[in-house]
């Protein structure tokens, strides 16, 4: 009998534990699953929220290095473009001198172009009287051969010591007239009749344009009293000394 009532304590503590187990222990299983799925759950969030921070601190590390390597490129650009704009400034002033020069230099041969220009106009304008004074030199002296050949030949044979011979030599050299004749010299009358041959060499022109200048001014009387004391249109001795 006793182990009859041993048997049902021991079914009644087993069926107590049971329902202790069923209704507790298994509720606070379930709970602690339910607290320790949420718990990985919130992990997992935490972790993929982790690696998602990760990803982005990586990112932002990557982002940070391409800005450093950017910034450093501009860095080296920037320098380099003042380095340029140093340089072209330097140009640039050079060019500002070299055109201040260029510029005073166009100016003073712009001067000196002026000044030439008008030098270039006095000196046309000088040909211009030049030529103009010789035409009318050239016209003076045609004029003067024509009325020169216009008037009537003076008598060269008036002069003591020429004759006919002589008076046609000197005709031949230009000398017509009785100034022409006293205004050539002696030496060139000896010249003139030594051409002419040895005919003429007995003749003396030594006063002849003494002889001429006197007829050419139309002293007849000074003439004749010169030639009175000519012997053959020579000088006598005692005369010349």
């Amino acid at each position: 009998m006793v182990w009859i009532y041993f048997l049902i304590g021991f079914l009644l503590g087993w069926l107590v534990e049971w329902v202790l187990d069923i209704f507790y222990w298994r509720s606070a299983c379930r709970r602690k699953e339910a607290e320790l799925a949420e718990g990985r759950k919130r992990s997992l969030d935490l972790q993929a929220k982790l690696d998602a921070a990760e990803r982005g601190l990586l990112e932002q590390k990557e982002n940070a290095k391409r800005l450093a390597e950017e910034n450093e490129e501009l860095r080296r650009s920037l320098t380099e473009a003042k380095k340029r704009a140093e340089a072209l400034q330097t140009e640039l002033d050079q060019l500002r001198e070299q055109n201040a020069r260029l510029g005073a230099e166009i100016q003073t041969l712009s001067g000196r172009l002026a000044e030439l220009e008008a030098s270039e106009e006095e000196l046309q304008e000088t040909k211009r009287r030049l030529a103009a004074a010789r035409e009318e030199v050239r016209q003076t002296e045609a004029e003067l051969e024509a009325a020169q050949k216009a008037l009537p030949p003076d008598d060269l044979q008036v002069i003591e010591g020429i004759g006919p011979k002589i008076k046609e030599v000197l005709s031949r050299h230009g000398i017509r007239t009785f100034k022409q004749l006293a205004e050539t010299p002696v030496e060139r009358l000896r010249e003139i009749l030594a051409q002419a041959g040895e005919r003429f060499r007995l003749a003396d022109p030594a006063t002849w344009p003494k002889q001429a200048k006197l007829a050419a001014e139309r002293r007849w009387e000074e003439l004749k009293k010169l030639q009175a004391r000519l012997k053959g249109g020579r000088e006598p001795k005692g005369d010349e000394a």
